[in-house]
């Protein structure tokens, strides 16, 4: 249910056309990490969600 990514990867879902035919209903959690990712980016990946009401959260951390 939880779905974390990096930014390519929310880059390339909220542009491509195949991720329509894929059920992604279970998603519940929607994440990315590891760079930053603009506001515009994250409102596009929401949208492949339309009947739930995802906010897309950003993590920072560090591994030192």
């Amino acid at each position: 249910t939880d779905f974390t990514m990096v930014p390519p990867i929310a880059v390339a879902l909220s542009k491509s056309p195949l991720v329509k035919n894929y059920d992604l209903s279970s998603v519940e959690y929607i994440g990315s990490g590891a760079a930053p990712l603009s506001r515009e980016v994250c409102a596009q990946v929401e949208k492949l969600w339309p009947d739930k009401d995802l906010n897309m959260k950003q993590a920072w951390g560090m591994t030192e």
